[in-house]
């Protein structure tokens, strides 16, 4: 089986690629935000770019990219925004004010 490399798919809303390797063959990888790195996936998720079926989705390489930076740009909010407390009844403000 012949696959046109490389390959690029969203899989469970994971941003996954299949690219070409120096020796002829092929290597998944999956992005990983938190990280902000492409690494090897778990092997049951490499079988979905395989065999596409309702959960892997093929996209172009425009697409996957701006997949990409729309995942790193939310982690980068994450990662600069304090925590927001969403409960009611203790709220992070209230927190402050009675630990002292």
């Amino acid at each position: 089986m012949a696959l046109d490399l490389p390959r690029y798919c969203l899989i469970f809303d994971r941003a996954v690629k299949l690219i070409p390797t120096e020796d002829g063959g092929c290597q998944v990888l999956v992005y990983n935000e938190i990280r902000d790195s492409f690494e090897a996936p778990h092997p049951s998720l490499a079988r979905y770019i395989f065999f596409p079926n309702d959960e892997a989705e093929l996209i172009t390489e425009a697409d996957f990219n701006a997949y990409v930076e729309e995942l790193r740009v939310k982690e980068a909010a994450k990662r600069g925004a304090a925590p927001d407390v969403k409960d009611e009844h203790c709220s992070s403000r209230a927190l402050i004010e009675t630990s002292y």
